[in-house]
């Protein structure tokens, strides 16, 4: 396996460049420590990225206490609330949708927004094109005046299924966007501050044309989730992946 990654990292590297995200490196083990460490305690970053600064431990990163609340989660001086995308931007998606959501905010300490991404393999991908522009063609043509939505969703899935014939692949992808909130240097009540966060991710992510849930109940899971350590939440579930598909 990690043969298969070093062939496949410079190739990725140079997409990112292409993409307009500048240059871009594999992280070295004591940077993704430091990221991991100063995600659970925003308090330690300036301590952790000092340029006389000791790698920090592994075993270092995590967080000394933590505790999952319903709606939030507490770890290590902060509390952090974290959102899942249900759904992308509708229509024609610019290249700067996502920039509102990217960018600081001045009611936002800390930000991270997660990027997924679950390539479906060739089989899969042409049957669910082949499904989808057959629902749309018969959606479009069920009525005698077909909608403008159904008019579009049929443009779109004939565009999918032309590029799949081309060879295209089919890609899932979602977010996660989690908000953190030190409550050693806030300045003001937690609750305050953990309020006006909550409140500018909202409206950013709205801005951005995306639809975010608020992971009830699931806020530890989500928040780990986001962090650069290659979880993948579908081998984690109660019903393994491979069912689900099939259903």
């Amino acid at each position: 396996m990690a043969a298969e990654v070093g062939r496949r990292l410079p190739a990725l590297c140079l997409a990112l460049q292409a993409t307009g995200a500048g240059a871009a490196r594999p992280m070295a083990l004591h940077e993704l420590a430091a990221a991991i460490r100063t995600a659970y305690d925003p308090a330690a970053a300036s301590a952790v990225e000092a340029p006389d600064a000791s790698g920090i431990p592994w075993e270092d990163c995590g967080p000394v206490s933590a505790d999952e609340r319903i709606d939030s989660y507490a770890h290590d001086g902060a509390v952090s609330v974290s959102w899942t995308m249900t759904s992308g931007p509708r229509g024609p998606v610019p290249c700067t949708v996502l920039v509102p959501i990217l960018s600081p905010h001045p009611d936002v300490a800390r930000k991270r927004v997660t990027l997924l991404y679950r390539p479906y393999s060739p089989a899969q991908g042409a049957r669910l094109v082949e499904r989808d522009h057959r629902d749309a063609v018969f959606s479009a043509n069920g009525s005698r005046i077909p909608r403008a939505v159904e008019l579009a969703k049929l443009q779109a899935a004939a565009q999918a299924a032309t590029e799949d014939a081309r060879g295209a692949g089919l890609v899932r992808f979602g977010a996660i966007v989690t908000a953190t909130v030190d409550t050693r240097r806030s300045g003001r009540d937690t609750d305050d501050a953990l309020a006006l966060a909550e409140a500018a991710v909202e409206g950013l992510a709205t801005t951005s044309r995306l639809v975010l849930r608020r992971a009830w109940r699931c806020q530890a899971t989500t928040f780990l989730a986001g962090l650069p350590l290659g979880i993948l939440l579908p081998q984690h579930v109660a019903v393994p992946a491979e069912f689900k598909d099939l259903l």
